[in-house]
């Protein structure tokens, strides 16, 4: 069930939220074919950092961002933050990522710079 979909800022890859598979898709846009797909829980938004370097996941299942390496499709880190993390976005200057979190009706703003 595909939830929300981005790319990178060179628009080489597109990232897409797969809610009940708990991964996200990553797909070659030359190709048009799946290249990876990297394992979470209950993603929802999903944005690039500025740079493309990493790729921030909202996870309504566990509460959390889960930051992944565009390098290694590895997970590098994962935040809390509040309850059902919904949409999510960065900064134009690219030192902040925002979460929606619908269920304790607050935003969570994490540092990335």
């Amino acid at each position: 069930e595909p939830q929300t979909i981005t790319c990178n800022p060179d628009g080489t890859y597109v990232f897409v939220t797969n809610y009940s598979d708990n991964n996200i898709s990553v797909i070659d846009t030359k190709s048009l074919l799946s290249i990876q797909s990297v394992s979470v829980q209950g993603p929802r938004g999903i944005v690039t950092s500025r740079d493309g370097s990493r790729i921030f996941v909202c996870n309504i299942n566990d509460q959390t961002v889960t930051v992944i390496e565009a390098a290694t499709w590895q997970v590098v880190m994962t935040i809390r933050v509040g309850i059902s993390p919904q949409a999510i976005i960065c900064s134009p200057d690219g030192s902040r990522i925002f979460v929606s979190n619908t269920g304790s009706h607050t935003i969570s703003v994490i540092s990335v710079g």
